[in-house]
């Protein structure tokens, strides 16, 4: 049975498409395409032969329609078939405007996580409010009060003789 080893969708003059079939098989396999657009016509090109049997790719020239295109090898052992499908874009819209618009969706999501930690982290510095006043420490060493302290307070310290 035939079998059908590379489907390719090229680019063509004038934006269009070109699709390339290329099928195997010993008898050559005969190859045929059907599609929406059945004015285009399929031209058979034979390929090198190979160890394992023969090669034929026929060129379906312009891919004109949407719609489904359909590739079929046959010879006297069977048939076999791919298919593509071709959908063109809406008309007059570039073709980046979807990446594009995906990206500057994520961009702007990124903007808006930022903003929310960058507000989260102001509002853990700020000081938080306290009902009491705060309570004075209490020193924890007489030297570092000597200086403070007016010479009367100061203690008096009798040496016997």
């Amino acid at each position: 049975a035939p079998r059908i080893v590379n489907l390719s969708v090229l680019p063509g003059p004038a934006h269009a498409f070109r699709a390339l079939c290329t099928a195997e098989g010993e008898p050559p396999p005969a190859l045929d395409w059907s599609g929406p657009a059945l004015g285009n016509g399929s031209a058979a090109v034979p390929g090198p032969d190979q160890d394992h049997g023969h090669q034929v790719t026929a060129e379906l020239p312009a891919l004109a329609q949407d719609g489904r295109y359909t590739c079929t090898a046959s010879n006297s052992l069977g048939r076999t078939s791919v298919y593509l499908f071709r959908f063109h874009g809406a008309s007059g819209a570039p073709a980046l405007a979807l990446p594009l618009g995906a990206l500057g969706l994520k961009a702007l999501l990124l903007l808006g996580v930022l903003a929310a930690r960058a507000a989260a982290r102001r509002r853990l510095e700020q000081p938080v409010a306290q009902d009491t006043p705060p309570r004075p420490q209490a020193q924890e060493s007489n030297y570092e009060n000597l200086s403070q302290m007016s010479p009367r307070d100061l203690p008096t310290a009798a040496c016997a003789p």
